[in-house]
């Protein structure tokens, strides 16, 4: 692949140019040159992870939703004593 950096602007619905099959697509970020391909890949990790924690998050919600009530009720139990 080459290293060819493609200058580019972004058309006013903000899309990008299609990429050019051997060429090495590049993006600026926050004033940096970046590879397309790279932000993309990083992108997409953050995503995954954030979908694991998002898993993570529903399945504590519901043991807590199956512990709430005996939490009440040990509760209701002690103030009476």
């Amino acid at each position: 692949m080459s290293g060819k950096v493609l200058n580019y602007r972004s058309n006013r619905c903000g899309g990008l140019p299609l990429t050019v099959a051997g060429v090495r697509l590049y993006i600026r970020h926050r004033g940096r040159m970046k590879d397309i391909h790279e932000v993309l890949r990083q992108k997409q990790t953050r995503y995954a992870q954030l979908g694991k924690q998002i898993e993570m998050l529903q399945q504590a919600a519901e043991k807590l939703r199956e512990v709430a009530p005996l939490l009440a009720e040990m509760t209701t139990k002690t103030t009476r004593c």
